[in-house]
């Protein structure tokens, strides 16, 4: 017979050429009967440069089946704790058995094929508990089982002994049964930490590097809505926020604290200074450990923010300090001794965590005071993986107001006069809504001259932020050039924003031109965090006419107008005019003759924040004779933005 043809697929080489059409050549690769890996080359020379090109890919061939093991792995479910701690005491150990191919191996006949062993500490007092092939049940430190597809289980259970134990799982290669020995073991360990579940360590977890979810609070009692990107308003907010404060506790082997655990939490907000600094502070606290008394070498205990006094918390930083950790403290104000000396109503810790009391001296920070703006919700307790939440209370009129907050429970050990103290203390700011709104008032700038811009923020329901340091930075400047505060080109505005969320700087400009060629429109911006915005900045020349904020909600507002000539200084006895687009906006009262100081008011009223279309608009005022003018801008936002139950009737959609 006529042999056949052979294809691509039938024809086996060492090695030899490929056919490529439009770029891809195409090889089958056969396995012969020795497992191991092959690298298999291609090289090709570009018809261009001429240059050689070599690719490599490296095959695995898997062993056939045996049947017998070749490897295992061990693994654990969970740590447990002690025998009469009141938490899980047992927990699953799982061995998985596979042969040479990484298939698992077969399940036995009438024997055991897996091997559970107690390897350490010696004097483990836990114990393995598993069913054999017979379907008895055994108990000690070394008990034989059977693998179902693979994989075979016994139970961990625990003693009084602390501690991380060592749990070796081991098949023989030889025959896949154990109960007649074990000529050639294969084995794999797995460790199960034992622990007391008493409280060793505690972090709090928010606030914390993340921002975090805001609760704005309705005057209905309906549910509270969540709110992380400012898009969800409800129509009813009662002017408080609220976000969720949680702390996960540890004890000393790393296994979660027991659930129930009481957690208590407290925070510090005032006494705080014109810049949100604590008054009663300082950064050389010194507690006696194991004792009741706390002195400051820095200490201002009856001056400093009108005084402290029994009540007060006292905050020691540990943390921040090496070897000070187990004195990170609050705690309670019982006397004020003098300016420098209080005491307290639970001890301070040893400072043991070594086994050893150390002193370091007058070198941890501290704040003493009180929560006088918001609340937090305590005691609470922790959950099945140690973790305790509570809710912290504040009003918007005090955004970006500094607070201290501590969470607090009992430790493992005592010292005189109570438990031990476990503590952890993280500073944050009231936060507000997101997306945060700057506006720049005037805007636009007049430039060549010197002049006031304020610089206010707002967060998504137009409650201003205090404390907030904007960076700033000129752009656009061609030839020209600025400074704010006296500080050239960018930088950070030294003050923060006050009470009212604005900031006030003096801003000298030279040299600005109408536009900077191609560089685009000469401008100042503002930024904090990831809200910015940029007011352009305009060459002056005559009269200029400034307006105060330059931009106003959706229910409008008062607005400052300023006329001032062209070297900042102020134009007084001036009528101003204003008109205003937009169906539902409107000057209430004013704009009148400006003052000595070149200025005179305006009210504006709107009704933007309308169900499902927000309206918009603008205000624009000017002198008799239309020169120069200055234009105020209106947003509402929409109420329908958030569900709620029931539904806003003007929210529904008509069939």
């Amino acid at each position: 017979p006529t042999p056949p043809a052979l294809d691509q697929f039938h024809t086996l080489l060492g090695s030899g050429p490929v056919d490529v059409t439009a770029g891809v050549g195409t090889i089958f690769v056969h396995s012969d009967n020795v497992p191991g890996s092959g690298v298999v080359s291609v090289t090709a020379i570009d018809p261009i440069s001429k240059q050689t090109i070599t690719a490599q890919l490296t095959i695995t061939v898997a062993g056939a089946a045996t049947g017998l093991p070749s490897s295992v792995i061990a693994s654990s479910a969970s740590g447990v704790y002690i025998s009469g701690s009141n938490g899980p005491q047992s927990t699953i150990v799982t061995a998985q058995v596979f042969d040479g191919s990484n298939a698992p191996v077969p399940n036995p006949n009438g024997f055991d094929n897996v091997q559970f062993q107690i390897v350490g500490p010696s004097n483990s007092d836990a114990r393995l508990s598993g069913t054999n092939a017979a379907g008895t049940q055994s108990s000690g430190t070394t008990v034989a089982t059977v693998t179902h597809s693979g994989v075979a289980t016994v139970t961990f259970q625990s003693g009084t002994q602390q501690g991380p134990v060592q749990i070796k799982a081991t098949a023989d290669r030889a025959d896949n049964n154990v109960d007649n020995g074990i000529s050639d073991p294969v084995s794999a360990t797995t460790t199960v930490v034992v622990s007391d579940g008493k409280l060793f360590s505690l972090t709090l977890t928010s606030p914390g590097s993340n921002a975090p979810a805001i609760l704005i609070n309705r005057v209905s009692t309906l549910a509270t809505l969540i709110n992380q990107t400012g898009t969800t308003i409800p129509p009813d907010p009662n002017a408080t926020y609220s976000f969720t404060v949680s702390a996960i506790g540890n004890d000393r082997q790393g296994n979660p604290v027991l659930p129930g655990t009481q957690i208590a939490f407290g925070s510090i907000d005032s006494p705080v200074d014109s810049n949100g600094f604590y008054q009663i502070s300082g950064s050389h606290g010194d507690p006696q450990e194991g004792g009741f008394v706390f002195t400051a070498t820095d200490g201002h205990f009856t001056t400093a923010g009108g005084g402290a006094g029994p009540g007060d918390t006292t905050l020691v930083f540990g943390k921040l300090v090496d070897g000070n950790a187990d004195l990170e403290s609050a705690a309670r104000v019982t006397s004020v001794v003098n300016a420098q000396t209080l005491n307290v109503a639970t001890p301070f810790n040893l400072n043991d965590t070594t086994g050893s009391s150390v002193n370091y001296g007058p070198v941890l920070p501290y704040i003493i005071g009180r929560a006088q703006i918001g609340n937090i919700t305590s005691p609470a307790a922790t959950n099945s993986v140690g973790v305790a939440s509570t809710t912290l209370n504040y009003p918007v009129s005090q955004l970006g107001h500094v607070t201290a907050i501590w969470a607090q429970g009992n430790g493992t050990d005592n010292v005189t006069g109570g438990p031990k103290l476990v503590t952890d203390i993280n500073l944050a700011a009231f936060p507000g809504v997101a997306p945060a709104l700057i506006v720049i008032s005037p805007n636009p700038i007049p430039g060549n001259i010197t002049i006031g811009v304020t610089a206010c923020i707002f967060d998504a329901l137009g409650s201003p932020l205090s404390g907030v340091t904007f960076q700033f930075g000129f752009v656009n400047l061609g030839v020209g050039s600025g400074t704010l505060d006296s500080i050239s080109s960018a930088g950070t505005v030294p003050q923060a924003t006050d009470a009212s969320g604005c900031v006030n700087t003096t801003v000298a400009t030279t040299g600005i031109a109408s536009s900077s060629g191609s560089t685009g429109v000469p401008g100042l911006t503002f930024t904090a965090g990831s809200a910015t915005a940029t007011a352009p900045i305009t060459a002056s020349g005559g009269l200029i006419l400034l307006a105060k904020p330059s931009a106003l909600g959706g229910s409008g507002g008062t607005v400052t107008l300023s006329l001032l000539n062209s070297n900042g200084t102020p134009v007084p006895g001036v009528q101003l005019v204003g008109t205003c687009t937009g169906a539902t906006v409107g000057i209430f009262s004013g704009p009148g003759v400006t003052n000595a100081q070149g200025q005179t008011t305006a009210v504006i009223t709107a009704d933007l924040n309308q169900p499902k279309a927000p309206g918009s608009g603008s205000c624009t005022f000017t002198t008799a004779t239309g020169s120069p003018s200055v234009t105020v801008t209106l947003q509402g936002i929409d109420p329908c933005l958030v569900v709620v139950s029931p539904p806003n009737p003007a929210c529904i959609a008509t069939p």
